[in-house]
């Protein structure tokens, strides 16, 4: 008879039983298959039980199997709350919010309400990239990121915040610019400005102009939203935009897009078991309220 449970074994078992696979489960924990097979046999064979039916095709939870990811599953839940504890108590985190977003305007509303709200808390802003953000919030380095992108991870949660129109905008002496409004195959007829990199806007843009079997002949790539609207602003050629990029600019032009509403989503996105500590349990509370 076992004395003390291999938390090693549940741990195995728990990430095989979430992945619904041990190939999954092996590349999310960074470990090889092999080893997590091995530990799941482990306890398998320490209490003479099978908590995996295994065919050639998959693997599916027998009933003991099933009762106990119920069990490592609230085991799971304990621990996260152990170390949100832990890590609130070591950084006070009660008197700090640390924020990441791509751009600074999509918190400026929310954080106007919040320091009215909380004013003896303290801020720090991070921009960056999509994909930066979201490693530093994996590495809790930030408390929560406002990005584009979802996330799949079922230790992140995302709010939608809001879905930000697309616009064109284009030199004022340019042939489109009293148009008011265009079509994407008036955009891609001229030089095309479009970000580089992970840009979701730029995701879905190439997605509609695909849908429309558009392209561009002539384009260049910028990585910064406030570089590339001064490259629409020089005549260096046209882009499309989030409503929020296109600074009123009197070198520029801001026109809609005819096409059926085209959007960027922004995401409030935090790890799960942080929900409910200090500013950050506020600030959400604040943006669910707006």
């Amino acid at each position: 008879m076992v004395a003390l449970i291999n938390r090693t074994w549940l741990a195995a078992f728990h990430a095989v039983a979430l992945h619904a696979g041990f190939n999954r489960a092996a590349q999310r924990q960074g470990v090889t298959q092999s080893t997590l097979s091995a530990q799941v046999a482990e306890l398998e064979r320490a209490y003479s039980v099978e908590l995996f039916s295994r065919d050639r095709k998959r693997i599916t939870l027998t009933r003991v199997g099933q009762e106990l990811f119920e069990v490592t599953k609230r085991l799971q839940e304990a621990e996260n709350d152990a170390r949100a504890l832990l890590l609130q108590a070591n950084r006070d985190e009660a008197g700090r919010l640390r924020l990441g977003a791509t751009r600074s305007h999509d918190l400026v509303t929310a954080l106007t309400r919040f320091t009215e709200l909380y004013p003896s808390i303290v801020i720090s802003l991070t921009i960056g990239t999509s994909s930066v953000l979201l490693r530093l919030l994996l590495d809790r380095l930030v408390d929560a990121v406002v990005i584009a992108a979802s996330s799949s991870d079922p230790n992140i949660t995302q709010i939608l915040l809001l879905e930000e129109p697309i616009v064109a905008i284009v030199p004022k002496d340019h042939v489109l610019a009293d148009q008011g409004s265009i079509t994407l195959a008036d955009l891609v007829k001229h030089r095309l400005i479009m970000r580089s990199g992970d840009s979701l806007t730029r995701t879905v843009l190439e997605a509609e102009f695909a849908k429309r079997s558009l392209a561009s002949s002539r384009e260049f790539e910028c990585n910064e939203w406030e570089a590339l609207c001064e490259m629409v602003a020089q005549d260096l050629g046209v882009s499309a935009v989030p409503y929020s990029v296109a600074v009123e600019d009197p070198r520029m032009a801001i026109l809609t897009i005819e096409e059926n509403r085209i959007v960027v989503p922004q995401y409030l996105t935090f790890m799960r078991d942080m929900a409910r500590m200090g500013a950050l349990a506020n600030f959400i509370q604040l943006t669910n309220e707006g």
